[in-house]
């Protein structure tokens, strides 16, 4: 691995909680080395259980950070949560090509694209801005995470290979910052996504990498 790749990185996820779900671990591990940015949120009603509000969100952000060490997060469009392409791509990418010029990233983790519309939009964003420029000269590694049923997107992972990290250290952090996101916690069969489920998806990536827990990212840049 390239040495310091993991000096400054950047995490961009689609919705409050995609953090967590895909990389909790990993942001426990590198705590204020991480910087965390959400696309979108908003008020909404979800199928079962109370409405949300952009406030409650933002809350549940606060308390699974603090849980994972992190201090440096926010969210780039408030009340943009299921409307990202309404915002459009290329106001987008001038978002992000401003956030990755303050953060000059050593590595940069954005979540898989899916069959919601916000994950596709929040990936082909994230894939224009690493565009190569003066500005990313000292990124090292762009690389994709997952969340339970990723697969059932057609063509959602990359070619380019994978890694897996060791989150074994980081269980109950990431388990804690996962509780932390109340709103979304609507047990099965109400919600097809649960904390449980994605604990024991950790496990999983355990057994095929040979450790008690693991987090899979998909790689789609490195420079060794």
């Amino acid at each position: 691995m390239a040495p310091g790749w993991l000096d400054r990185v950047l995490v961009l996820a689609p919705h409050v909680d995609d953090e967590t779900i895909g990389c909790g671990a990993l942001l426990a591990s590198l705590g204020s080395r991480a910087t965390v940015r959400v696309f979108g949120t908003s008020d909404y009603a979800p199928i079962a259980g109370e409405p949300v509000t952009i406030t409650q969100r933002s809350d549940e952000l606060s308390a699974a950070m603090a849980e994972l060490g992190v201090e440096d997060y926010g969210v780039l469009y408030d009340g943009a949560e299921r409307d990202l392409a309404g915002i459009g791509r290329a106001a987008l990418v001038s978002r992000l090509d401003d956030l990755l010029a303050e953060i000059r990233p050593t590595a940069v983790f954005t979540a898989l694209p899916s069959h919601h519309q916000d994950h596709t939009e929040a990936f082909q964003a994230t894939l224009s801005a690493l565009r190569m420029r003066p500005s990313l000269y000292g990124l090292r590694a762009v690389l994709a995470y997952e969340y339970p049923h990723a697969d059932l997107y057609p063509g959602a992972h990359p070619e380019s290979g994978f890694v897996y990290f060791d989150g074994s250290a980081h269980v109950e952090a990431k388990r804690a910052a996962l509780m932390a996101h109340t709103s979304q916690l609507t047990p099965h069969p109400d919600r097809w996504l649960d904390a449980d489920l994605v604990m024991k998806w950790g496990e999983k990536r355990g057994i095929e990498s040979g450790t008690a827990f693991a987090e899979k990212f998909y790689l789609l840049r490195f420079c060794f």
